[in-house]
Order: structure tokens, then C-alpha cells, then sequence
């Protein structure tokens, strides 16, 4: 996960995006990625989409090393 993490966080430099969103499988991966810092996306009818910005990641990854 820190490497997939890290290599979006490259990416954001050379191209416009402000995060990454994903749609956890089961409950359990809900709260497996929420150890990483990935949010809920509050949308009706949708308990899994989640999002972390390359704020929060960088953030995360400074703290890591």
C-alpha cells in the first residue's frame, strides 16, 4: 500500500490530481484502509468509496520514513 501510495504521489507532480479514491470490496477492507487514511466519501446508498489527498499522503508517508 506505501508504494502505490508513493507512486500517486509522484504522479500528482507531473499531472492535476488531488488524491485517490477507491471502493474498499468488503466492510473489513473499509477499515483496513482506513488505517492508512483513507476517508468515507459520504454518498447516498454507497458505504464503500473512499478517498485520501495527496495532502494526507504525503503527510503519511513523511511520518513513515
Amino acid at each position: 500500500m506505501a508504494d502505490a501510495l508513493d507512486r500517486s504521489l509522484k504522479v500528482s507532480k507531473e499531472v492535476g490530481i488531488h488524491g485517490v479514491a477507491l471502493d474498499a470490496a468488503t466492510p473489513h477492507l473499509v477499515e483496513f484502509y482506513k488505517k492508512f487514511g483513507f476517508e468515507l466519501l459520504e454518498n447516498e446508498g454507497d458505504e464503500r468509496t473512499m478517498f485520501i489527498s495527496c495532502a494526507q499522503i504525503e503527510d503519511a508517508l513523511r511520518q513513515a520514513s
